[in-house]
């Protein structure tokens, strides 16, 4: 299938498919009970930041890819981590870096959705580093918003319902940490929904939300893009660990191609690969390490706390 026919088709699906990626129905596989291997390679991501920053961001290792796959890679940057989901799903994409909730939530709808890698960073102006990442509550500065208590009624930045630290921690932690169990929504007088983490930095910047949940990962490749400073912000909350943002595969892709991909990630060094420098310091990371479905247990006690808080 050529490159335009399969994005046609891909649209598709993800326009028809992805509300239900929320709901928690019963699991789908998509194995077709073989390994696969596909003549092209088609590579998913949520963008991080603006998306032209993105495309740019990913291409070395796209073409890193390429060179030790020996296959094409199609690039496809999604509006959603239900459109990347659902992608992966229908078997239209092969590759995705999720968020960890959507990951937990991905393996449960279906297994073939694998980890097998995730990104770890180094301590900086804002992240804590390893290959774990705090979510963090931030006000503008000036604003005069320097404690919690001051934001009791007040416009609160989310950013997907799927998004870890934009939303499932906000909601599970920060409550019982700091508003005695009150709800969010009872707490706070209106929640937006920015989509992106720097687009909550600057919807709190701007003044369209007094407050916003991000995380300190994200807030550190946002600076180092230009796009926001650490002074702008009051930071007046900090979450327990979460895990990083899992890379994924369909795991019926044919074994020698998946440890190929492997080789690419694991040997994606700075100083050895074209274009792995700009890479990581626009990740604001280090590397890649292996990873396995074990690593996300944290994440879905986050998800039963939230079960049990509904109920």
């Amino acid at each position: 299938m050529n490159t335009v026919k399969r994005f046609h088709k891909l649209a598709l699906v993800v326009c028809l498919s992805s509300l239900l990626f929320l709901s928690l129905g019963k699991v789908v596989s998509t194995s077709a009970g073989k390994w696969e291997d596909p003549k092209e390679l088609t590579f998913a991501v949520l963008p991080q930041e603006i998306s032209a920053m993105s495309a740019e961001m990913y291409q070395p290792l796209i073409n890193y890819l390429k060179k030790v796959t020996g296959k094409p890679v199609a690039f496809y940057m999604t509006t959603s981590y239900a459109a990347e989901v659902e992608a992966m799903m229908g078997g239209f994409v092969d590759l995705a870096r999720l968020g960890p909730t959507s990951y937990v939530i991905a393996h449960e709808k279906d297994p073939n959705i694998e980890v097998f890698a995730v990104h770890t960073t180094p301590k900086g102006v804002v992240q804590k580093g390893g290959a774990g990442y705090h979510g963090c509550l931030i006000t503008k500065k000036g604003s005069g918003l320097t404690s919690i208590d001051k934001l009791r009624g007040k416009t609160l930045g989310l950013t997907d319902p799927a998004s870890t630290s934009g939303c499932l921690v906000p909601k599970v932690f920060f409550p019982d940490d700091q508003l005695g169990g009150e709800p969010l929504e009872k707490y706070f007088g209106k929640i937006i929904w920015t989509g992106r983490h720097d687009a909550a930095m600057l919807a709190v910047q701007e003044g369209r939300a007094d407050a916003a949940f991000t995380n300190g990962a994200n807030m550190e490749r946002t600076i180092k893009a230009g796009l926001v400073k650490k002074e702008w912000y009051n930071f007046l909350w900090w979450s327990p660990v979460i895990p990083r943002d899992p890379w994924c595969w369909r795991k019926n892709l044919k074994p020698e191609l998946r440890e190929k991909i492997k080789k690419a990630l694991f040997t994606f060094e700075s100083g050895k690969v074209e274009g792995a420098d700009k890479f990581w310091k626009d990740m604001a990371a280090i590397k890649f390490i292996e990873a396995d479905n074990s690593l996300y247990d944290s994440v879905r006690k986050l998800r039963e706390a939230k079960k049990k808080l509904k109920k």
